[in-house]
């Protein structure tokens, strides 16, 4: 009896964790958390109910078997999520063969621990239901508690407490001290190695996955809200992923990504006060600074920070600015409770692939926004593509914007396939400082952009029949991710 309590205690933590460890590498290669939870959560009932089905119908050597198939294959699977990605993408880039692969694979995954709860009630009898049930809660309680309190802070440790427990399993079904020697010393080689076998798959997944011809991992970290890579490719350029997207390229985006978002709306303004909700590579930052006041960065994630101090310190040059602050907090909490107002707000994010990125670009919080401007004050926004009238998810920010502030452009760009929106009240500036701006960046980087500038009459013709970005419309997370999650789908 103290066996099978064990195992299904066990098991209950290892199920919660095992769900966790699955979304945060699952996000990476989808983009998109709420899919991946979507995903996992369908994989994870159906994974018990096939657990349930065969749990009596396999014999004891069958589950030792699978115990000991499901230790090796949990061990890899963060890696072979990876790899098969990368291999996936770059042989078939078949959507369909992509997804119901990772479906079966997590379907799998969490079946080994829905085995032993029926098994064991049929084994003691119907009366051992509710404590062996309540033991197997309880476990997946201790597993929430685990990773609340460990995993958004030591991703390696909580791998390590996972397969320690699952060690301990595999040696309660075989009741052999050989057997838990064996796999402890498997487990302590997978750990010792474990950052290798971590750079080498990421490696891998981006090599294949953006083509690049021999990328190195130059950073790899998991924050407690994303997955951080730092990447250099074969020509000695950094790009900065979070999550398995691209937020920034030392290449591309100083040119004009950062210009159009940071640079030009700040000379447009004379030496005003900057706040940038949103961290990055800190390059906006530098952009900005020799044509503004004070600035002020809000970042939610401190690691994102730190690597862009450890590894963009060439770009943005952080540590000679003076007049430049950061505050660790979460935007739309910083905005709400802070009594100063800005000249101009920078909204360095990434796009709204995310529910809690799409919060930001609700009417409701430009609201908030335009409270927190000075008199004359200006946002910058970049959307998701240029803004045209078949860009669905653009132009739905641009009418959320369109609906709370009396006066905006839009500048879409041909280098960077990204529309920008510049809005306020009572603008001070018109499209022809714009363009003298603009002109002025092409001679400075012996680079031309083929852009056009949308005034708010032709922008009120793009977006009239396009529905506001609101907290209880927030469809654009489902529109994006359909469009670019990993494929056109």
């Amino acid at each position: 009896m103290r066996k099978e309590a064990g195992i299904l205690f066990i098991s209950g933590i290892n199920l919660m964790i095992i769900q966790f460890i699955m979304i945060r590498e699952f996000s990476i290669v989808l983009f998109a958390t709420e899919w991946v939870i979507l995903i996992v959560s369908v994989a994870y009932f159906l994974g018990i109910n096939l657990g349930y089905l065969i749990s009596n119908k396999v014999t004891s050597k069958h589950i030792i078997i699978f115990s000991i198939i499901t230790f090796f294959i949990h061990l890899n699977v963060i890696f072979l999520v990876r790899i098969i990605s990368g291999s996936l993408w770059q042989d078939f880039q078949e959507p369909l063969t992509f997804i119901i692969l990772f479906f079966i694979g997590a379907t799998f995954i969490s079946s080994f621990y829905s085995i032993f709860l029926p098994r064991f009630i049929s084994i003691s009898g119907r009366d051992s239901l509710p404590k062996f049930y309540s033991l197997e809660i309880l476990g997946g309680i201790c597993g929430i508690i685990l990773i609340l309190v460990i995993g958004q802070r030591n991703f390696l440790l909580l791998s390590s407490i996972y397969f320690s427990l699952l060690t301990l399993i595999i040696y309660l079904l075989l009741k052999r001290i050989k057997a838990l020697i064996f796999f402890t010393i498997v487990l302590v080689i997978f750990l010792f190695n474990f950052k290798k076998m971590d750079k080498l798959s990421t490696e891998y997944f981006y090599n294949n996955y953006y083509n690049y011809k021999k990328c190195k991992v130059l950073a790899s970290i998991y924050s407690p809200y994303q997955k951080i890579d730092v990447i250099e490719d074969a020509e000695g350029n950094r790009h900065l992923y979070l999550n398995g997207l691209q937020h920034f390229d030392t290449y591309y985006d100083p040119k004009y990504f950062i210009f159009y978002l940071s640079a030009l709306p700040v000379r447009l303004k004379d030496r005003p006060s900057v706040l940038i909700i949103g961290g990055g590579s800190l390059n906006s930052v530098y952009q900005a600074y020799p044509f503004s006041g004070k600035i002020t960065t809000v970042e939610i994630d401190r690691k994102v920070i730190e690597v862009a101090k450890n590894y963009f310190k060439d770009y943005n040059h952080i540590e000679k600015l003076s007049r430049w602050q950061f505050i660790i907090d979460d935007g739309k909490h910083f905005l709400g409770n802070t009594p100063k107002k800005f000249d101009v707000i920078i909204f360095d994010i990434p796009y709204p692939y995310w529910i809690q990125v799409a919060l930001l670009n609700t009417k409701e919080f430009y609201t908030l926004v335009k409270s927190k401007l000075s008199k004359g004050g200006i946002i910058s926004i970049s959307v998701s593509g240029r803004l045209t009238k078949y860009n669905k998810v653009a132009k739905k920010i641009v009418k959320s914007v369109i609906l709370v502030f009396n006066d905006l452009y839009v500048i879409n760009s041909r280098y960077t396939n990204t529309g920008f929106i510049i809005a306020g009240d009572n603008l001070s500036f018109d499209k022809e400082d714009i363009v003298r701006i603009i002109k002025s960046r092409e001679r400075e980087i012996n680079l031309s952009d083929s852009y056009q500038i949308l005034t708010k009459d032709k922008v009120i013709k793009i977006v009239r029949e396009a529905e506001p970005v609101t907290i209880s419309n927030l469809n654009i997370v489902r529109e994006i991710n359909l469009r670019t999650l990993p494929f056109n789908l």
